[in-house]
């Protein structure tokens, strides 16, 4: 495959398709390792350690809740700030800091010896995986050749269910204590970092930052050392000399498509918790691991669909969140957890695509902050009689904001800059 500079849209896109190198396969594993796997243990970890927690601290089932949704709302309200850091000072440095955030977060959670202790580790681990979900993406979209970005996103949304719920399930039967499985929990962001080392930053968020020659040198890092011909052809590449990232950080990212994303990506959330808890309440383990097993299928048709021309990344979104209503109006349990799974790995792909580089974190972190906030009440939703109804309707109401006011990004190019930071250059 022969690399095509892409240079093309009015907001300064700037593109290098080219092979999968073993630089792109680092970044997946470490994206992988963060995404997938830190997150789903940071946040479900308490699933698997309520008990143990609950005898230790004597606390109630009641309080223990209250700290577990400490961790989902810490998730979402540091989201935007993390946004904001990663659009500013880079995907790198977000990241990292994250990481190690989450490795003090799950120490001091192993190592606290009263409510109030507990409480503050479970904030910090929510903080850090706050950092993981508004970073982690958006480093592996931009570093990704244009027609694996879609593969790449499949993979790390898959490693949340394989590798995190299912992986979390299995090891609490060999990890009983809940202290050491806390703990263990630190080990995925100590490994996460130490594959990150090496990495090249974001070349998308350095031509924002009008780092011409950095991003040159983070392209060729990408690019495969043997392929001559593709290194002298990034060195033809043009980047903005004038730096036009956003300045207003979350400020910038308000728009009709940022309310219908948000909007998608809460229902989603709901969706896809309130099975989760409600099916989690009777063997916790068997059924996270079967829910994990069934979750693959929709990933999969989801990394497929995305990628056909007569479906886009918009159409597959709309199709999974019908399918999830379809299931909910027929009481079909699996048939709802296959479109809730979907239309969450849509959401993922579809929403930071939208989003120029200048505030691609700051976007997604918005997202995923109202998607966070509503997460505490996913549980909620699947103890109501009407849960089905309830859920049904958030979904054909997501359809219908994804087809009519989201656009499609299937083979466009990622943007750079908003379209007000590209008048202004102009």
């Amino acid at each position: 495959m022969e690399y095509e500079v892409v240079q093309e849209g009015e907001n300064g896109s700037v593109e290098v398709e080219m092979q999968v190198s073993s630089t792109h396969v680092r970044a997946v594993l470490a994206t992988t390792l963060s995404f997938g796997i830190c997150l789903a243990w940071w946040q479900l970890t308490p699933v698997f350690t309520k008990r143990g927690v609950m005898e230790a601290l004597d606390i109630s089932e009641g309080v223990f809740n209250g700290l577990t949704s400490l961790t989902f709302l810490a998730v979402g309200v540091s989201c935007p700030a993390w946004g904001d850091l990663s659009d500013a000072r880079g995907r790198h440095l977000a990241l990292r800091a994250s990481l190690w955030l989450g490795v003090v977060g799950c120490v001091a959670e192993a190592s606290s010896g009263s409510v109030v202790a507990y409480g503050v580790a479970r904030a910090i681990v929510g903080v850090a995986a706050g950092g993981v979900s508004a970073t982690a993406l958006p480093y592996l979209l931009e570093v990704s050749p244009r027609h694996k970005r879609a593969v790449f996103n499949a993979l790390q949304q898959a490693s949340f269910s394989l590798l995190g719920q299912a992986g979390l399930a299995v090891s609490s039967r060999f990890i009983v204590r809940w202290r050491a499985l806390g703990a263990a929990a630190s080990l995925p962001a100590i490994a996460c970092a130490v594959v990150l080392r090496g990495l090249p930053e974001s070349p998308q968020f350095l031509a924002c930052c009008a780092r011409a020659d950095e991003a040159r040198d983070a392209l060729k890092a990408l690019a495969r050392a043997s392929d001559s011909e593709a290194l002298a052809a990034i060195d033809e590449v043009g980047f903005p000399d004038d730096e036009r990232a956003a300045k207003g950080g979350c400020a910038e990212v308000w728009s009709p498509e940022l309310a219908a994303l948000a909007w998608s990506w809460c229902s989603a959330v709901v969706l896809y918790y309130s099975l989760n808890f409600d099916a989690t309440a009777d063997g916790v383990v068997r059924q996270n691991v079967l829910l994990a097993l069934a979750d693959l299928p929709a990933y999969a048709a989801c990394a497929w669909l995305v990628e056909r021309s007569w479906c886009g990344r918009r159409g597959t979104q709309a199709a999974f969140f019908l399918v999830a209503a379809g299931g909910h109006f027929a009481e079909a349990t699996l048939v709802a957890r296959f479109g809730a799974t979907g239309a969450f790995a849509a959401v993922w792909i579809l929403g930071p695509e939208i989003f120029p580089a200048s505030v691609r974190a700051a976007g997604l972190g918005v997202c995923n902050c109202c998607g966070k906030v509503m997460g505490v009440a996913a549980p909620l939703v699947g103890m109501l009689p009407r849960e089905h109804a309830i859920s049904a309707t958030l979904a054909l109401s997501s359809a219908l904001a994804t087809r009519f006011v989201l656009r499609e990004t299937l083979d466009r190019p990622l943007e750079l800059f908003t379209t007000s930071a590209a008048a202004g250059a102009n």
